[in-house]
């Protein structure tokens, strides 16, 4: 009898100490100083949508053989909306060439706020002093002073030990000082997240200013515990890769719980309470098509448009808007088209009347910014 009293007793001791240690290494998400929270891969017709959700900030890449006129396009349509941009100016492949030009081309453009200088540099060898570099002929260029933006992956890369050896996580040291705020990203599942963080992330980056790359691509219970590791290391802003990747098959559209746990987690990081029983302002719209003509096969085909659609992009008025809303203009004039090549139905008639509208009108050759699908390359998988 004694025996089974003393076993329970150790058995209590033992399950009260185990419930204590698990209860103290809950992390929950509580509000902070975030300087913004943002989205990667987001279509501007989906602008309005991931505002709904807690969004502030979303990528739009200023290069990658885009015209300019297309680049205005979607910032106009995220000035629209009430977004901040992180403006992508490095282009893929890398080329140091073209940075300061895809600066200087949207530089007094007032949705851009922050310069995303390159993506993942230790992945793509590009050397932190090519990095330094440029980060300091963009402050140069641009007398706002806008804040600098790199993110970081490889932790293998940094110096090796005489046997061969690499030093794991010094890529932070090299590249801390390579722009303003870097961007770290891990895409483990928690438990994995939580060693590399600690060991790794954290330490390097205490009292740092650095932002968390947060995969949307997971569960949404796993969604949650990724950020609330990342918020342990108190980083000053929190991106979500991506609202659609093709490489993924993903599409936040397709993903209504997703986005439900999305909006809770953005409104406890800004201190904001939503009713528990509060839907969605909007439906979902209907994800994009990301194959072309000659691809087919019945995933993300593209439904038609209905005849009723209303204007979509910086035409569109933002959610809330008052009746009488107008879209601001653009805030470049695009520029005139070559000699020659002027549209014949765009061209007034003689007549001074506004032409009519074709019926057989010719697809638009301007387009969205899309996501480059990531391909494994002997050492990771790379945008």
């Amino acid at each position: 009898m004694i025996s089974i009293v003393i076993r329970a007793l150790t058995l209590g001791v033992f399950f009260g100490i185990f419930a204590g240690a698990a209860a103290a290494a809950k992390i929950s998400i509580s509000s902070a100083p975030l300087e913004t929270i943002g989205m990667y891969h987001v279509p501007a017709d989906a602008y309005p949508l991931v505002r709904e959700l807690g969004i502030e900030s979303v990528e739009v890449g200023a290069d990658n053989g885009r015209s300019r006129e297309d680049v205005v396009k979607q910032l106009d349509a995220a000035h629209a909306a009430g977004l901040k941009v992180f403006a992508g100016v490095y282009g893929t492949p890398f080329d140091s060439l073209k940075v300061l030009p895809a600066v200087e081309s949207i530089k007094n453009h007032p949705a851009v706020t922050f310069w995303y200088l390159i993506d993942e540099p230790d992945m793509h060898g590009v050397k932190p002093d090519i990095v330094k570099e440029i980060n300091r002929f963009v402050h140069t260029t641009d007398l706002q002073a806008r804040p600098t933006f790199i993110t970081l992956s490889d932790l293998n890369y940094g110096p090796k030990k005489p046997n061969g050896i690499t030093v794991r996580g010094k890529s932070y040291a090299h590249y801390k000082d390579a722009a303003d705020i870097i961007g770290v990203i891990r895409y483990e599942n928690p438990r994995k997240l939580r060693i590399y963080l600690d060991a790794y992330v954290f330490p390097e980056f205490d009292g740092q200013r650095w932002w968390a790359v947060v995969s949307l691509n997971q569960k949404p219970k796993d969604l949650k515990k990724t950020v609330e590791l990342f918020m342990k290391g108190r980083p000053a802003g929190i991106l979500y890769y991506a609202f659609a990747d093709e490489g993924w098959n993903f599409d936040l559209r397709q993903k209504v719980q997703l986005q439900r746990v999305l909006r809770e987690i953005n409104a406890m990081l800004r201190g904001r309470n939503l009713p528990k029983d509060m839907g969605l302002a909007q439906q979902p719209p209907p994800a994009p098509s990301y194959s072309s003509p000659q691809q087919q096969g019945p995933a993300f085909s593209m439904p038609p448009v209905p005849a009723s659609a209303g204007p979509t992009g910086p035409s569109a008025a933002p959610s809330g808007a008052p009746s009488a809303w107008s879209p601001p203009p653009s805030f470049f004039s695009p520029p005139p088209p070559p000699a020659g090549q002027q549209n014949p139905a765009a061209a007034p008639s003689s007549s001074g009347q506004a032409p009519q509208a074709s019926n057989n009108p010719q697809p638009s050759s301007t387009t969205f910014y899309s996501p480059q699908p990531p391909s494994y390359q002997g050492g990771g998988w790379r945008r």
